[in-house]
């Protein structure tokens, strides 16, 4: 199996698929100036308690305060909150190793018995802003590295039980014994198997540092003021996708080019090689030939192996799949067989698409009718062997009469559809259009090629008059922003010709040089 990573970083993303024999399995979508993001570290404030749900809400800047939960609470958290308020009281840094760790908290208490209102805490995002939500927090803090999951205030250490040999676990738990400082705890990753004592080290190393820019940060530091917020580089999400497997990593910025390598050259010189740097004109999807298989399988409707078809959608309580026979081609002529067939290999195809989309919730999957009960649980051992390989916790339930399957997936951060599509202002609601932001991402890209490798000069965009309304939106415009950026003046005309989803570029001699991807219409599909 051929493995690779491509980045494509743009002014306000940086787009990550994760190939595996050329089929996209993953996609990540990291806007780069998000306010909350997984994994960044604040000092935040007890507002209130929800003492129904034993959960708290705490200030950490946003509107929306974050929400957390019993369940969410450090056992150290005496220890934590001790440790803070001495170094809020002392404005200075202290020393982790001087620590007495104070008893355990109640696995099983009530949230307002160990917190108090305004206390201030430590907090970690693990979950970003949905729709209406706050973030959600934990006071449990811990840093992910390639190798191991440090945890400040603990003195456990867990290896992960993919590891399965004995020898090895008993050889990685004392290792870690030897090197961690007192007062940490660790979760040893799957991928430190085999792995000697050198790189292990310059992992925990490197995050003793991050927790050290925690703790040095604390002692002047403000309610809602953020104490690490390292999570937004690349190579946090990057280390998620790699591991020995992996054959090549491409991209096509040489800012994340030069981070990549450094954190390679440190961590892995072995593997530097695999790195590439893309300075070829056409946008790096466009020259692998991915941007339309990305388009497609971010569609709504989604194709299967055999002629049949999924159907996509998102309500405001679930995530609705719908599976379709199409024009299924099967050998069997029994009805049953014949939906026995396509409902495997529809759930290979919604497994892939839960983990690419990053959907997250409660899903309900209509399966095509069956009656007999052994292919009923065909279809759910395959579905739960499938969602155990999805890194993101799931929990998958048996098909009920009616051949509906509920799943649960941890939901992290939104679905990238979620950040596709818009409410349509023509049709209020009744369809959807590419999101203008999306569409404009598209738009810079080509502007960036055209402008700083072509050098054109005297360009004139050609869009639709809803687009050209938003790229002249406010005092600091779209247009605005461009025109300080290249130092140029750019014309942009609205033409009623054109559709919402659609752009030209024109040079000086007014020839079309750049369009954006062509746009397929989804075929028309017979119902089941």
């Amino acid at each position: 199996m051929v493995k690779k990573i491509i980045f494509n970083v743009t002014d306000e993303y940086n787009n990550i698929l994760l190939l595996k024999d050329n089929e996209i399995t993953e996609y990540y979508k990291d806007r780069k100036n998000g306010n909350y993001v997984v994994g960044d570290i604040y000092l935040g404030r007890v507002v209130r308690f929800a003492p129904s749900m034993n959960a708290a809400f705490i200030d950490v800047g946003d509107e929306r305060n974050g929400f957390l939960h019993y369940s969410d609470l450090s056992p150290s958290l005496k220890t934590v909150s001790s440790f803070i308020d001495k170094t809020l009281k002392k404005k200075q840094k202290l020393d982790m190793s001087s620590l007495t760790l104070a008893p355990l908290i109640n696995k099983n208490g009530k949230i307002n018995e160990v917190l108090k209102p305004n206390q201030k805490v430590i907090v970690q995002i693990s979950k970003e802003v949905i729709k209406s939500k706050g973030v959600r927090v934990s006071a449990e803090i811990a840093l992910s590295g390639m190798y191991i999951v440090l945890i400040p205030f603990g003195n456990e250490i867990n290896v992960s039980s993919s590891i399965t040999d004995k020898e090895e676990r008993h050889r990685l738990k004392q290792l870690f014994s030897s090197i961690l400082p007192a007062n940490f705890g660790a979760v040893v990753r799957t991928a430190a198997k085999g792995k000697m004592v050198k790189p292990l080290n310059q992992d925990l190393q490197r995050l003793l540092k991050k927790w050290d820019k925690v703790i040095s940060a604390l002692p002047k530091a403000e309610v809602s003021n953020r104490l690490l917020g390292e999570s937004r580089s690349v190579v946090s999400i990057m280390k998620d996708l790699f591991d020995e497997n992996c054959d090549q990593i491409i991209i096509d910025d040489k800012k994340t080019y030069q981070e990549i390598k450094a954190y390679l050259q440190k961590m892995l010189p072995e593997r530097e090689k695999i790195l590439h740097l893309y300075r070829g004109k056409t946008p790096i999807f466009d020259y692998l030939n991915i941007r339309n298989k990305l388009n497609e399988l971010l569609s709504p409707i989604v194709k299967i192996k055999g002629g049949g078809y999924i159907i996509i959608q998102q309500t405001d309580a679930l995530w609705a799949i719908d599976v379709n026979t199409g024009n299924f081609i099967v050998d069997e002529e029994s009805q049953e067989d014949v939906a026995l067939s396509v409902n495997l290999a529809a759930g290979q195809e919604v497994a892939r698409q839960l983990r690419l989309r990053d959907i997250g919730g409660i899903i309900v999957v209509d399966f095509v009718g069956m009656k007999l009960p052994k292919n009923k649980k065909k279809v759910y051992d395959m579905m739960k062997t499938l969602m155990e390989e999805d890194p993101v916790r799931s929990d998958v339930y048996p098909l009920s009469k009616l051949c509906l399957m509920e799943i649960t997936r941890a939901r992290v951060r939104p679905a990238i559809v979620g950040e596709n599509t818009e409410i349509c202002p023509a049709c209020y609601g009744q369809g959807k259009i590419q999101l203008a932001i999306s569409l404009v991402g598209l738009l810079e890209e080509q502007l960036r090629l055209l402008l700083l490798k072509h050098k054109l000069r005297n360009i004139t965009i050609r869009v639709h008059p809803y687009i050209y309304a938003y790229l002249h939106q406010g005092f600091l415009s779209k247009k605005r922003q461009w025109m300080l950026s290249y130092w140029q003046w750019i014309c942009i005309v609205p033409d009623d010709n054109l559709s919402v989803i659609e752009y030209q570029i024109l040079n000086k001699h007014k020839e079309i040089v750049a369009t954006n991807p062509k746009i397929k219409h989804l075929p028309v599909v017979a119902q089941n």
